[in-house]
Formats: structure tokens, C-alpha cells, sequence
């Protein structure tokens, strides 16, 4: 059976359950760098961290954010290791190459009527989170260089 990659891999409420040991979670990211094509999309969507359904799920073991996304963007990490950032360089500690094309925090629908109707009591917003990550991968040469779909 030959090397069969994955143009599109959608992670639908899925991630936060999984990878509650670092090293596993890291494996993870690894692994999904591997069986992604050249320009693959990785989409996540994944509740926000103080959405009361993330909180009230004991299932939920990892927090999925833009920033801990951005780890895995080597273009970044080069900048962090070139501006002596603290930042952690995963991208280069993993050999991988993820980048963040968009975000988008979203409202759900019942918060955001309470919203709407301009009420002058401030009352906590129900998030969830998306995001839509490229996998790139320099297939043309080993320099460590970023391929970007301008799909």
C-alpha cells in the first residue's frame, strides 16, 4: 500500500478530547503533519476555553487556541529564536510546518440575541472557536522553506 496523504483534515469538535499527555498530544501534531499533502487544510473547530460546555466536560483535556497553533508555524519560531523570544519553537523542535490562515470566535446564537438587544447588564458570552490551519511543506528542496495555497 503506498503513501496516501490527506488534502483536507477537519478536526470537528474532536481535539480537545484528545491528547491530555503532552508527549501524546505532540505526537499528534507530528502524525497529522505526515499524512498531510503538500498545501493541505486542517480545519478545527473546538470551544472556546471558558465556554461553559468546555468547562462542564470532563472529556475536554486540551485547550485549542490560535496561540498554542501558532507553536507550529516555523516561519514564527525563526522569528522568536531570532528576537530571543520565549516563546516555544515546536515547529522546529517537531520538523513541522503548520500555519494560521484565519480565526474566528464565534457567539452562539442565544448570547449573542442577549447582545443584540443592547441590555445594559453585562452577562457572560457562550464562545466557540475556529480555526483553519494550512499544513506547508517545502516539496521542492530540503532549506526548511514555506509552501502557501492561495486557495
Amino acid at each position: 500500500m503506498g503513501n496516501q496523504f490527506h488534502r483536507r483534515s477537519p478536526f470537528f469538535h474532536s481535539l480537545e478530547h484528545m491528547g491530555a499527555d503532552t508527549n501524546v498530544f505532540l505526537g499528534m501534531i507530528r502524525e497529522l503533519y505526515r499524512v498531510c499533502a503538500p498545501d493541505a487544510r486542517v480545519r478545527i473547530l473546538a470551544p472556546h476555553p471558558r465556554h461553559d460546555d468546555f468547562i462542564n466536560d470532563p472529556t475536554h483535556v486540551r485547550i485549542i487556541t490560535p496561540v498554542l497553533l501558532t507553536l507550529f508555524d516555523r516561519q514564527r519560531n525563526l522569528q522568536w529564536i531570532e528576537g530571543h523570544f520565549a516563546n516555544t519553537p515546536l515547529a522546529i523542535y517537531l520538523n513541522v510546518d503548520f500555519v494560521v490562515e484565519s480565526s474566528e470566535v464565534t457567539l452562539v446564537s442565544h448570547y449573542h440575541q442577549k447582545s443584540s438587544a443592547a441590555s445594559c447588564q453585562r452577562k457572560p458570552s457562550r464562545l466557540s472557536f475556529s480555526s483553519e490551519t494550512t499544513s506547508a511543506r517545502n516539496t521542492t528542496s530540503c532549506c526548511g522553506s514555506q509552501v502557501n495555497s492561495s486557495d
